[in-house]
């Protein structure tokens, strides 16, 4: 294995184990009353970004961090290498951007299906399991009686569809951004650096 892939592979572990020490703490925090179907739900949706239990800012940082630039280094490394008029040369400019926006997309798509599928499993042994309901209450009274879909089975796939969109696009974002960027260590951060920006101009 590479050193840029054992990198890669020990960043993802890291984030992986700051997943599981938050799902741990919110499950301890939340430690349930009673059974109720809509459990799985409410713990699953709370811990999302922007849900009920997002306490730890700095967890999303290093996501911001960690999976657009997963996805886009080695596009953006090699541009900044003095071997790319090479590369440039053996597939073309088009060729270059075409897999440097397939490999971002696939590699944020991915990592966001595999968080949330982790996800969904530590809730279920440690939390409560996933039981279908159509409709769901929870998903009615978080939404006022109107949501994308009150069916729980459907809402949990739509949700991870999405949001695995959402990650997938933005690492096209930062890879746009970093074909702008010739510093390798100013491009590591640029995704927390955006993140930031939006979060600021969205709260102004």
């Amino acid at each position: 294995m590479s050193r840029s892939r054992k990198i890669a592979v020990s960043l993802v572990c890291l984030y992986l184990i700051l997943v599981t020490c938050q799902i741990f703490y919110q499950i301890n925090q939340n430690k349930i009353v009673r059974f109720d179907p809509d459990n799985f739900l409410y713990m699953f949706f709370g811990i999302q970004f922007g849900g009920m239990f997002d306490d730890p800012f700095s967890l999303y940082l290093f996501e911001f961090s960690l999976i657009p630039v997963i996805g886009s280094a080695l596009a953006i490394f090699t541009k900044n290498n003095n071997s790319f008029s090479n590369y440039q040369q053996r597939s073309g400019y088009q060729g270059y951007l075409k897999t440097a926006c397939l490999r971002a997309f696939g590699t944020g798509f991915g990592l966001a299906v595999l968080i949330n599928i982790y996800q969904m499993i530590i809730i279920s042994l440690f939390y409560s399991p996933f039981v279908y309901e159509n409709p769901s209450f929870y998903l009615w009274d978080n939404s006022g009686g109107v949501s994308l879909s009150q069916n729980s089975l459907v809402a949990l796939i739509l949700y991870v569809l999405m949001s695995a969109i959402g990650w997938g696009s933005f690492p096209l974002l930062i890879l746009a951004v970093g074909l702008w960027i010739k510093k390798n260590s100013l491009y590591l951060v640029s995704g927390s650096i955006i993140m930031l920006i939006c979060i600021l101009t969205l709260h102004l």
